[in-house]
């Protein structure tokens, strides 16, 4: 089997592999299955068309950025891509999309039965009109406001929680100020236990990954909740420890499972995917962020840590094998490939 991995410096870090070496390291695990692996590097569309024979030799092609350059723009690489005809490793173009504008991906969510936490999108409008779309959908203080736009939680700092109408207008104009960003959520804060669910596989072999997220810096106890900023390091975490603990109550695991199909149906998902979100006093799970491109860096990103944390008597490189290997079986099976015997054996969703 051969697999192109195509990438960009420029976007990225925003994609599962944010630095070289951490595509280097999946490169090398997935050579270790017998399969031939291709890093391919493609910052523009001159780039793209001198590499369109080699793409089109490729069984997969597992795209590590949302975009590439094309002429003065920037376009989405995952549907350049289809457009010549490679088969996807992990979501198509149009779910990718999706997921980047957090207004449409919540409405995509909420229609196929997902529970989310009530939003506004403001672009613009006066502080009377926030206040107006604001009650217009009985949305209670506290709020969180945030970028609408993404594939992180970008903006989301500690003063992001608005407790008064009055805090919402400066600080939209910060946002707008520090990360350049369009439209802003003002979203319904959920105050309860916060989890990120992994889910592996399609069909009948999905399997879905369930940790809480705890954090211990003080400063944001009271609040629980985890903030990131992009301009740091797209998609890392700073100020503060991060905790993760195994869901193990099987009536929330049943929930989170209720909610991985209606996530996955909802957004047209394939293969792989993260999604985060809080329980409500009522106990529901409202999903608030959904990552179609989770990172994928051994020693530092939410996705490897969390499978180490549900297999702490696996070694942590057969893990990272394990999920590595679950999301390119399923991309292989889904496109009638047949993947090395190697990577059926250890692909992790198909014996945990």
């Amino acid at each position: 089997m051969k697999i192109a991995i195509v990438t960009n410096k420029d976007h990225s870090p925003l994609g599962w592999g944010t630095t070289p070496q951490s595509v280097t390291v999946v490169a090398d695990v997935l050579r270790e299955s017998d399969t031939k692996v291709y890093v391919l590097d493609v910052p523009d569309r001159k780039a793209l068309e001198e590499q369109h024979e080699t793409i089109n030799d490729m069984d997969l092609v597992w795209p590590n950025a949302y975009h590439y350059q094309e002429d003065e723009k920037v376009v989405s690489l995952p549907r350049s891509l289809e457009s010549i005809g490679a088969r996807l490793i992990g979501p198509g173009s149009e779910s990718l999309e999706t997921m980047l504008l957090k207004e449409r991906c919540q409405e995509k969510l909420r229609d196929g039965g997902a529970s989310t936490p009530k939003f506004v999108s403001v672009n613009g409008e006066s502080p009377d009109e926030i206040e107006r779309m604001i009650n217009n959908v009985n949305l209670q203080y506290p709020v969180i406001v945030k970028s609408a736009e993404g594939s992180i939680s970008r903006g989301i700092l500690p003063d992001s929680v608005k407790e008064t109408k009055d805090e919402i207008p400066q600080y939209i104009e910060r946002l707008r100020s520090k990360l350049g960003a369009g439209n802003i959520l003002v979203e319904e804060y959920v105050d309860g236990p916060e989890f990120t669910v992994a889910i592996l596989g399609n069909g009948d072999t999905q399997k879905i990954y369930a940790v809480y997220t705890v954090i211990s810096d003080p400063r944001v106890t009271s609040r629980k909740y985890k903030f990131m900023d992009g301009e740091t390091r797209p998609g890392g975490i700073i100020r503060g420890d991060i905790t993760l603990e195994p869901v193990t109550k099987q009536e929330e695991v049943e929930k989170l499972k209720g909610v991985a199909e209606k996530v996955y149906s909802s957004l047209g998902l394939s293969d792989w995917t993260r999604f985060d979100g809080r329980f409500d006093k009522y106990g529901v799970p409202k999903v608030f962020d959904v990552n179609g491109m989770p990172g994928l860096s051994f020693d530092r990103s939410i996705t490897p840590q969390q499978f180490s944390v549900l297999y702490p008597g696996k070694n942590k490189e057969e893990v990272f094998q394990g999920i590595v290997y679950s999301i390119v079986h399923s991309a292989a099976t889904r496109h009638g490939i047949h993947p090395p015997p190697k990577l059926t054996k250890n692909a992790l969703y198909l014996h945990y």
